[in-house]
């Protein structure tokens, strides 16, 4: 028997957080939502690392200013490649957030460039992450 998917979505803005989950139930695959990159981290330590497939975080979750926001990132890329070497980490943000998640772990780390279109955020999770649908699930094109 396959284990449950489960994904944790970061996101403090409603609108994107939505769309995330329903982008993911649809699926199949069970969503754990948080605002704040704080309520994340409390989530993933009274639930276990060992249930998450995926994190996607919108950067705005981080902060109201870019400068914020990209500090907030590169912290928490820093602090969770030690504490969560192993999940990985998909960034929806700035062209200049990029750039400075890249250096940091382009290893692990994937980022989406805002604004983008719902096509475009399905189209990269389904390239990247395959893995993240039932099998015998048939997108439409």
């Amino acid at each position: 028997m396959q284990k449950s998917q489960h994904i944790l979505v970061i996101a403090n803005d409603d609108t994107t957080r939505n769309l995330l989950e329903q982008f993911f139930i649809i699926r199949d695959i069970k969503v754990v939502a948080a605002r704040t990159f704080q309520h994340a981290e409390s989530i993933i330590e009274s639930w276990g690392l060992a249930l998450f497939n995926l994190a996607v975080i919108d950067t705005a979750a981080f902060g109201v200013g870019e400068l914020e926001q990209k500090s907030m990132v590169c912290h928490m890329l820093r602090e969770w490649s030690m504490k969560y070497p192993m999940l990985p980490v998909f960034f929806l943000g700035t062209p200049c957030q990029k750039r400075a998640i890249l250096k940091i772990r382009a290893d692990i780390v994937q980022i989406l460039v805002k604004p983008f279109d719902l096509d475009t955020l399905i189209d990269t999770i389904n390239d990247l992450y395959p893995n993240l649908r039932p099998a015998g699930l048939s997108l439409p094109h």
